[in-house]
């Protein structure tokens, strides 16, 4: 093998090697977490967005990962109690009640709160955070 041809094959090695690193950093970028068939998910780095939680809902601004994930997480636990629990008969699904009990205290602190409490009455425990 010629020196000019090692040099290649080690250079297309080198440039494997990284596309497949960067896009393992890609994937590891963004975390999600689901509630039955309901899924939040949210990036880890700061990102670019367009939305009425702007300071200006007009233009775009930079959402960090804190603030996105807190809303993703709102978003997902009423979407939760709109799979899992029904007003008059309660918890339809223990599995998912006992989910949603979870992320409501691990994200938002708050432990001890019943399922009821949390699906019937969402704004005394959820709520959106501005972003910008």
């Amino acid at each position: 093998m010629t020196i000019i041809r090692k040099i290649f094959v080690v250079f297309i090695f080198i440039f494997a090697a990284l596309f497949i690193i960067g896009s393992l950093g890609n994937m590891a970028s963004e975390q999600c977490s689901e509630i039955g068939t309901c899924k939040a998910c949210w990036n880890l780095n700061p990102k670019s967005i367009s939305s009425d939680l702007c300071p200006n809902p007009n233009q775009t601004c930079i959402a960090q990962p804190y603030q996105v994930q807190h809303n993703a997480l709102v978003d997902l636990v009423l979407c939760g109690c709109a799979e899992a629990y029904d007003t008059s008969s309660g918890c339809l699904d223990a599995d998912k009640c006992n989910r949603i009990k979870g992320v409501v205290r691990d994200a938002f602190g708050y432990d001890g709160v019943s399922i009821a409490d949390i699906c019937s009455n969402p704004g005394m425990f959820l709520a959106k955070v501005n972003y910008g």
